[in-house]
C-alpha cells in the first residue's frame, strides 16, 4: 500500500475486479470514507477491461478525512446485471498524515 497524505493530488485508487469486465455498460467505484460518507465515483478501464482492472484519480481532493477507506468496485452488465464486489481497505489511519 503506497503512502498517502491528505491533500495529495491525483491520489489513484486501482481495483481488480478478478475477470474480463471488457463488455460491462458502467463501472463505478464506491469509496466509503472514514466519516461514514460514501463517494460514487465513475471508473475507467486501467487498460480495456480484458484485464479486470479499473481505475478512479482523486483529482478534486475528495478523500480529505484521516483514517480507513474503503472501496467497491460496481460493474454494470445490463439494466439487471449489476455486479458489487467485496469491500477491500483501501489506505489505513497510519498511511493518511497531514504534510507540513
Amino acid at each position: 500500500m503506497p503512502k498517502t497524505y491528505l491533500a495529495d493530488h491525483g491520489t489513484t485508487i486501482e481495483i481488480d475486479c478478478g475477470e474480463d469486465i471488457s463488455a460491462s455498460t458502467a463501472r463505478a467505484i464506491l469509496i466509503k470514507m472514514p466519516d461514514g460518507i460514501i463517494l460514487d465515483k465513475v471508473g475507467s478501464y486501467v487498460i480495456d477491461g480484458v484485464d479486470g482492472k479499473i481505475e478512479w484519480t482523486d483529482s478534486n481532493l475528495e478523500m480529505n478525512v484521516k483514517g480507513k477507506y474503503y472501496a467497491q468496485a460496481k460493474i454494470t452488465f445490463s439494466a439487471t446485471s449489476i455486479f458489487l464486489l467485496k469491500h477491500v481497505v483501501l489506505y489505513d489511519t497510519k498511511h493518511i498524515n497531514r504534510r507540513n
